[in-house]
């Protein structure tokens, strides 16, 4: 799980385009539109962050790390739904993940949406 996350971590460090695309799509709100490079770039990145999570939410339902080690995790993948990119990139491509992650994944994009709501 950690070599993972350091791997998409080493991703956008070593690769300025890479970073750029994640940075822009943080600072200026999510403009990019599909047919665009940089939307391509930033989907790729959003899914393998995708197939990430559900590993990492696989791992955890199989005993393989604690509670708390999860709800970090958690708080991550809040902060990344607060762009409204990811929930449109995991709109389009939730059909292709397991069953009970989409279920788990698509209650903390209401939750995160909720709270960034105010309610």
């Amino acid at each position: 799980m950690t070599e993972k996350q350091l791997g998409f971590y080493s991703l956008v460090i070593e690769n300025p385009v890479a970073a750029e695309v994640l940075s822009k799509s943080r600072l200026e709100g999510f403009e990019y539109q599909p047919g665009q490079v940089e939307y391509t770039r930033f989907a790729f990145l959003v899914f393998s962050q995708f197939r990430m999570w559900e590993n990492e939410f696989y791992q955890y339902n199989q005993g393989l790390f604690d509670a708390p080690e999860f709800e970090s995790r958690i708080e991550v993948m809040k902060q990344n739904l607060a762009n409204i990119g990811y929930v449109e990139l995991w709109k389009q491509q939730e059909n292709t993940f397991s069953p009970s992650f989409r279920e788990f994944l698509n209650q903390l994009i209401i939750d995160t949406s909720s709270i960034m709501s105010g309610q």
